[in-house]
């Protein structure tokens, strides 16, 4: 089934429970298998924009570790699946975190970040790290087939968005596999905790489309993770042998995160859960996360 439809059963589910959607200025992704329509005028195929009633909503049990304490707000759980190099997971995580800061809610969020690979082909990474790397450019020319004019087109779009947050975007980006990126994080999310999870993506991200960090180069990325308080040895490991016991549990986490986007129907990326209930796929502004957390800190 094709993202567009499976989407689209989904908004029509929500529309018949009397469901409300909310609307969204920046519905946009990228989407997997070769990361075109993000710069192909940033259309995707994923389901229409705004919060909708997920597929797989569930309630809420006791055990849950989001269940709030006796007298305590509500805890507001993000389910996020997101590509570190993906542009629009930049844009979107500013907003994101923008949104929660302005509404207060830093106390009340528990994010939980979750991993997606754009294109689980692209080149790995060698000695040289980000160096021995195609361009963004080169990648979506000579792989993708873009034109010249296609492609900046796209970059000229994604670099006003990320003005318009105030923060950096080069058009010039190396650009590779993931997953080894992917297993730090999720080995920092089990190991020190969720926020320490979310400042490493944002730290990697920040160095990426700024141009200031090779994260393709495992030293970096070991020092990334230290930084946040991997285990020097944890990071080392991850760092030096994939097929390591730290690396085989991330590696696990990683899979477990790409089968269960597949199994609910993710084909594009930012895309948010709120509360285990509704879906915002797409890269939203700060208006729109403002709107949709309130709803639910409400």
């Amino acid at each position: 089934m094709g993202a567009e439809s499976a989407g689209s059963g989904a908004v029509s589910r929500a529309r018949r429970r009397g469901v409300e959607t909310r609307s969204a200025s920046l519905p946009h992704q990228s989407s997997g298998r070769g990361r075109a329509r993000a710069y192909a005028g940033g259309r995707s195929t994923a389901p229409p924009r705004g919060a909708v009633r997920h597929p797989c909503s569930t309630a809420r049990s006791r055990e849950d570790p989001g269940a709030p304490m006796a007298d305590a707000p509500e805890p507001i759980l993000l389910d996020l699946w997101a590509d570190i190099v993906c542009p629009w997971c930049y844009v979107g995580r500013v907003a994101l975190d923008r949104a929660i800061s302005e509404e207060g809610l830093e106390g009340r969020v528990h994010r939980t970040l979750h991993s997606f690979e754009l294109d689980p082909d692209a080149p790995v990474a060698g000695p040289d790290g980000g160096a021995g790397l195609p361009t963004n450019t080169e990648y979506l020319r000579e792989k993708v087939g873009l034109s010249p004019e296609q492609i900046a087109e796209g970059e000229d779009r994604l670099r006003a968005l990320a003005d318009s947050l105030g923060v950096p975007y080069v058009d010039v980006r190396p650009s590779g596999s993931t997953r080894s990126l992917h297993r730090f994080l999720q080995a920092v999310q089990a190991t020190v905790g969720h926020a320490a999870a979310a400042s490493f993506f944002a730290a990697l991200q920040d160095g990426y489309f700024s141009g200031t960090l090779d994260i393709f180069d495992p030293v970096v990325l070991a020092e990334q993770a230290r930084a946040v308080g991997l285990p020097a040895g944890d990071a080392a490991q991850l760092a030096a042998e994939p097929t390591s016991p730290v690396g085989e549990k991330a590696e696990n986490v990683v899979s477990h995160d790409i089968a269960t986007a597949r199994q609910i129907g993710v084909r594009g990326v930012p895309y948010l859960v709120v509360d285990r209930q509704f879906a915002a796929p797409g890269a939203q502004d700060v208006a729109a996360y403002r709107q949709l957390l309130r709803r639910f800190a409400d």
